[in-house]
């Protein structure tokens, strides 16, 4: 299936049961937490693509976040969290 994505809807944790709102939002693709398999085929049968990369996933994001509050020169120092809080296992 090949499908152009103009518009991506994004809600943190889990968010399966809001994929009405970003259908609502005309997004093309969906990423969040916590699809279960009714919800995804009934997101597909909408017309959403949908992504769940799991709970943890916030993790990947520190970095790139607190560059780009470096960057807009606040003069306020950003720290980086340091927690590992994946319950799982230490990524």
């Amino acid at each position: 299936m090949t499908q152009k994505i103009e518009r991506t809807a994004i809600c943190s944790g889990s968010g399966g049961k809001l994929w009405p709102k970003a259908l609502e939002k005309k997004a093309d693709i969906y990423i969040t937490g916590d699809i279960y398999y009714h919800v995804g085929h009934d997101m597909l049968s909408a017309g959403l693509l949908g992504i769940d990369p799991g709970h943890y996933i916030e993790h990947a994001f520190i970095g790139l976040v607190a560059d780009k509050l470096r960057s807009f020169d606040l003069g306020v120092k950003i720290y980086e969290s340091q927690e590992k809080t994946n319950p799982f296992y230490d990524i």
